[in-house]
């Protein structure tokens, strides 16, 4: 995950790692927390979640999930 966050520090990352590419960091929170959600990320279809977005273009992630559930 080095190579996909850049950390200023090899050895520990910090939140501004994390803020700096936020759809990865969401994959890799959710990994360490939610097996299940982690899964369902793995497994989406890329061409589904770009015709979600353009449907619902005033919806953030959170919104999309909530309508989905």
């Amino acid at each position: 995950m080095s190579d996909v966050f850049k950390p200023e520090n090899q050895m520990n990352y910090t939140m501004h790692d994390f803020r700096k590419n936020k759809e990865m960091a969401s994959a890799f929170i959710n990994s360490l927390v939610n097996l299940n959600k982690f899964i369902s990320f793995e497994q989406r279809d890329p061409f589904q979640f770009k015709n979600e977005i353009n449907e619902t273009p005033g919806f953030n992630e959170w919104d999309r999930f909530a309508r989905f559930e």
